[in-house]
């Protein structure tokens, strides 16, 4: 004989969960997706490293397909004379073209390379050509860096990616090497050298480069905000405030009012205790900042492309004396793994 009061006890048991059974279950769901956030948050930014990576693996292709075609590798920053533009080169004028307005045609840029006007009256400083054009290989996906430049209402892209034009001396002391082919740029106490390969007004090939390609750096990231004195993120970047088209105005032996390009001078991700007015790292004007140092918000390092094509990721821990030997063409010694 069934008890009376079977059915109302098993009703009771299968009402639900109680308050601590459903505490239990939140706890073991909230310890499951702490878990689980970093793995995705790692699963993103190693696609975004990826993505970084294969856009400076279309500049390194564009740099050798520039050469092929020309049988040199473009300037580093230039003004618009001959051989880099229409003007005799005893022509005098402001600005000049960037090392990308020269690769535009290696990087499936066709029609705005179309539009770009070498000659050295034209305006560069705000060009209307490049007036909102997004450059898909020109942005690294981690960057924290405005997209855009505005200078007198035009609004300019702003690249993650810089050509490298050599070392500061100093760098390279085991065994010790002078670099003679460095000077002071325009203001800022900035450096501007031209040891390495992609240097302002340089007419390289691929045979002046005697430490080998592999060994020699073309491009380097600068994709991140970096802090002042002040504690203020600053967006600085070799293109100042005028952008990336942008490339040189009065330059003797490389040295002058350049933009767009970068000397080596200070360690890998060193974002913060900058002025703004010194040491080559600033917004220009003031400081032309031809020496902001390669960084990137990759965990740990940074990627560089090297004058072979191969693109790679350094760490931040490597020395200035193997970035110098890296950035400059010939020195001679043998630069470690990396």
């Amino acid at each position: 004989m069934r008890p009376k009061n079977l059915s109302s006890r098993r009703g009771r048991t299968s009402a639900g969960f109680t308050l601590v059974e459903l505490l239990v279950v939140i706890a073991i769901i909230g310890s499951l997706v702490g878990l689980l956030l970093p793995a995705v948050q790692a699963a993103r930014e190693a696609a975004r490293l990826s993505s970084c990576q294969n856009n400076l693996k279309q500049i390194g292709v564009a740099l050798q397909l520039h050469h092929d075609a020309k049988l040199r590798l473009p300037p580093g920053s230039s003004r618009d004379q001959i051989p880099f533009g229409s003007a005799p080169i005893t022509a005098s004028g402001w600005g000049g073209s960037s090392c990308f307005a020269h690769l535009l045609p290696y990087l499936e840029e066709t029609a705005l390379y179309a539009k770009w006007d070498f000659r050295e009256s034209a305006d560069h400083i705000s060009p209307g050509y490049a007036t909102g054009v997004v450059l898909p290989w020109a942005r690294c996906p981690s960057s924290d860096m405005p997209q855009w430049r505005t200078y007198d209402t035009t609004k300019i892209a702003i690249l993650s990616y810089y050509p490298v034009a050599g070392a500061a001396n100093g760098l390279i002391t085991s065994p010790a090497f002078t670099e003679t082919r460095s000077g002071g740029g325009a203001g800022g106490g900035a450096i501007v050298g031209w040891g390495g390969m992609l240097f302002p007004s340089a007419k390289m090939g691929l045979k002046n480069c005697t430490d080998g390609t592999s060994k020699m750096l073309a491009f380097g990231e600068q994709s991140s905000m970096l802090t002042d004195t002040s504690g203020v993120l600053q967006a600085w970047s070799p293109g100042s405030r005028f952008g990336w088209p942008l490339g040189a105005a009065a330059v003797t032996n490389g040295v002058g009012n350049v933009y767009n390009v970068t000397t080596i001078r200070w360690p890998i991700n060193q974002k913060t205790g900058w002025d703004g007015v010194t040491n080559g790292v600033g917004p220009g004007g003031a400081g032309w900042p031809n020496n902001v140092p390669l960084n990137s918000n990759h965990r740990g390092g940074t990627n560089l492309v090297m004058l072979d094509g191969a693109v790679r990721f350094v760490v931040d821990a490597m020395s200035l004396q193997t970035l110098g030997q890296l950035a400059t063409r010939d020195d001679g010694a043998a630069t470690v793994d990396f």
